[in-house]
């Protein structure tokens, strides 16, 4: 067992160069599946026999320790000292596993335990760059909904509209507005107090007692 062990060390040596050179890319546009390529080499640096293992890969918040975000057990198949794994393509990613923090990919060979060195998973220039998007024109969704969902107004109950956006028929607060049709009310009008004296009261600046209007 202590030979094995030695084994998948050195192999998980092979994965870090592999990792240092080329990185963990994704194998689709939109499959949200990584391609993993790695090499399963003796002690003494010589690849193993062409043929199937199993490996299980897991993905962690932490480079030691912390929680398990992800797992997935895959059989790979070596072929001229290397082979490639498909991750995700078993289990699926959680929508949010690369997102809030470092990501570190372990990695179990056979029946051998987890070995203890992880690796931790970087973007590429290109991935960085997209953490936002520089620009949207054509956008298909926004918080996977389309666009004619933001032009019915009824589905606005967020946020704040800019007075520019309204229409010239809305009733603005403290904007001079001239209303050339008739406008009609069901409760009191106050002009120049807050106070209800009847149906219409009107409050000089300058007058002690207002005029009221039934």
């Amino acid at each position: 067992m202590l030979a094995r062990r030695r084994l998948v060390r050195t192999c998980l040596c092979g994965l870090a160069a592999l990792l240092l050179l080329g990185g963990i890319a994704i194998a689709e546009p939109f499959s949200h599946i990584l391609s993993f390529q790695g090499r399963l080499a003796a002690s003494d640096g010589k690849p193993l026999p062409d043929g199937p293992y199993t490996v299980k890969f897991r993905m962690y918040d932490s480079g030691s320790g912390g929680a398990v975000l992800w797992t997935e057990t895959q059989g790979v198949t070596q072929i001229g000292g290397t082979f490639v794994a498909f991750l995700g393509a078993a289990t699926s990613f959680p929508p949010t596993l690369f997102s809030g923090g470092d990501r570190w990919l372990a990695i179990q060979v056979g029946g051998d335990p987890e070995m203890p060195s992880r690796f931790r998973l970087t973007p590429s220039p290109w991935a960085i760059s997209a953490e936002t998007a520089d620009q949207a024109t054509n956008a298909d969704t926004l918080d996977n909904q389309h666009g004619s969902f933001y032009l019915n107004a009824s589905n606005m109950t967020l946020g704040t509209l800019m007075d520019a956006r309204l229409s010239s028929n809305v009733a603005l607060l403290n904007t001079a507005q001239t209303f050339t049709a008739d406008k009609s009310f069901t409760g009191n009008v106050n002009i120049g107090t807050t106070s209800s004296m009847s149906r219409l009261t009107v409050m000089d600046n300058n007058a002690s007692n207002p005029a009221l209007f039934a």
